[in-house]
Parts: C-alpha cells; sequence; structure tokens
C-alpha cells in the first residue's frame, strides 16, 4: 500500500495527475481509512476541477479527521467554485490561521479580494505576502494583477521586475515588463526587453 501511495505522489509531482489519481484509488481500495490518500485525492480532484468528487473526498476525510490547514483550504476551494465567496473567505481565512506558513491559502483568498474588487482586505494582505513569502514569485504576480486593477502601472511593472529577480527566466514576466514599459513611453526599455525575450526563446 505504501509503495503504490509513494508512486501516486511521484505522479502528481511531475504533472501526470490522471495516473497519480488511479494509484490513490487503488490505495483508497485496499486501505479505506487511510486518511492521508482521502486528504490527497480531494487535492488531486481539486486540481483536475472535479469539485464533487473533491467534495465527496474531503467529506469522507473530515467524518475522522480534525480539521487542519489543508483541508480547511480545500474546502474553501470547493466553495469558491460554487460560487460561495463569504463562505470561501471565511474557510481559506482559517486555514491561514491554522499554518501561518502554507502560502497555498494565501493565494486563493487574496485571489477573491481581488476578484470582489476589496481594495482594502488585498492590499493588506498582499503586504502580509509579501513579508511573509518574499522569494515566492507568485506573490508578485497576484500583486501586478491587482496594482494593474487600480491602474497602478508603475507598481505594477515594479512587481512583474521582482518576478524577474527571483527568477530571470520567466519569459511570462519579462514580456509583461516590456508591455508596461510601452505603456509608460519607455520604448527604448520595451525594444530591450523584446530583445532578450526574442533571444531566450531562441535559446530555449
Amino acid at each position: 500500500v505504501e509503495a503504490r501511495y509513494q508512486l501516486g505522489l511521484a505522479y502528481q509531482k511531475s504533472g501526470k495527475l490522471d495516473k497519480a489519481e488511479k494509484e490513490f484509488q487503488k490505495v483508497k481500495l485496499q486501505d479505506p481509512a487511510n486518511s492521508r490518500v482521502l486528504l490527497d485525492l480531494a487535492g488531486l480532484l481539486l486540481s483536475l476541477n472535479n469539485v464533487d468528487g473533491a467534495e465527496s473526498e474531503l467529506t469522507q476525510y473530515l467524518k475522522n479527521n480534525p480539521k487542519n490547514s489543508l483541508s480547511r483550504e480545500y474546502q474553501g476551494r470547493i466553495l469558491a467554485a460554487r460560487g460561495d465567496l463569504p463562505g470561501a473567505e471565511e474557510a481559506l481565512q482559517e486555514a491561514i490561521d491554522l499554518d501561518k506558513n502554507n502560502i497555498s491559502p494565501y493565494l486563493y483568498l487574496v485571489q477573491i479580494y481581488i476578484q470582489l474588487n476589496w481594495k482594502e482586505q488585498a492590499r493588506s494582505l498582499l503586504d502580509s505576502m509579501v513579508k511573509n513569502f518574499s522569494n515566492d514569485k507568485r506573490v508578485y504576480f497576484l500583486l501586478a494583477t491587482f496594482e494593474t486593477r487600480q491602474g497602478n502601472k508603475k507598481e505594477a511593472l515594479e512587481a512583474y521586475r521582482q518576478v524577474l529577480t527571483i527568477d530571470p527566466n520567466d519569459i511570462g514576466a519579462r514580456f509583461l515588463t516590456g508591455m508596461f514599459l510601452l505603456d509608460l513611453g519607455d520604448n527604448e526599455g520595451a525594444q530591450q526587453v523584446a530583445d532578450e525575450v526574442h533571444s531566450k526563446l531562441l535559446t530555449n
């Protein structure tokens, strides 16, 4: 059972989600009370946009296990997928409170705030994320999205530049940096970025 479970994790890590699901389901058949595989299946099925399946696995998990940061995060994602954004916010906030070192619920919660245009909540959470997860480029992508929606082009540009500080090979961030430079009237800077993007694409 353990070997099959580890194989499922390996498939999941390599992005072979369908194969991972099959292995997890086999583990579940052999060991129905395996709480790890129930929770992993819930997360995996969410990644596959199978909300009903994820909810079923999570319900089984919660029958015999106390709630934790990950289970509350999954509940929040399920509620968000069903359009219950207030419920999703509550679940994701609790997930953060249960484990402040887990970035995942922060990422989902700030997307809800941005979607709802709750500016103060989004700004406050993003500030916290920049402070606590300064080396995660996803934080700065979301910050750039937020600043763009507020019409703050210079701040959005700076956020994309921060992505490139973390990951100089991120083509998407480099391309968006060039677009913002062009929009801000820096044609020379935009051309330089365009040349860099072209060079990296040829290299790859």
